[in-house]
Formats: C-alpha cells, structure tokens, sequence
C-alpha cells in the first residue's frame, strides 16, 4: 500500500493504523501509564530543544518515502525543518 491509498482509508477511532513497508498495521490505542511518559520525557527534552526547535509527541514521519507512516511517540524537531 502507498501513503496516498492509506491516506484514502476512513479514519477508526478505536485503534490507530500506520503503514509500515507498505503494509497496514492497527495498534491499540497508548494506556495512561504510556502518556504519562510521554508527557514526562516531552518535559525533560523541553528545555534542551529551547531556540533549536521543539518536542512533541505523536508526530508523524515517514521512514520509507513512499510506504511508510509511523508516529513517533517523542521527537525533537529542529525550527523550520520542512516535511
């Protein structure tokens, strides 16, 4: 599958999907214990990032141009960094 054939697909809100090497993979939605992580190592990176670029979490990317779409669960990204 293409990212634009995934991108095609309905939205589900009780699982999340990625392409990962052209095939679709469901995943089930993080737990609580797993955001809270998240949101700690967001915290933590934060400052490191400050004036560079910034850390979010959940932010999509594609590791194989045309088939491939995965979230990241934290990812610095530098400012202005296109894509």
């Amino acid at each position: 599958m293409r990212i634009e054939q995934f991108d095609a697909l309905p939205e589900r809100q009780a699982v999340l999907e990625e392409l990962h090497w052209g095939l679709l993979v469901t995943l089930p939605r993080p737990n609580a214990w797993h955001v809270k992580l998240q949101m700690k190592l967001t915290q933590l990176l934060q400052p490191a990032a400050a004036g560079r670029g910034y850390v979010v979490m959940e932010l999509p990317f594609r590791a194989v141009s045309e088939y491939d779409l995965r979230a990241a669960d934290v990812c610095f990204r530098l400012e202005g960094a296109l894509g």
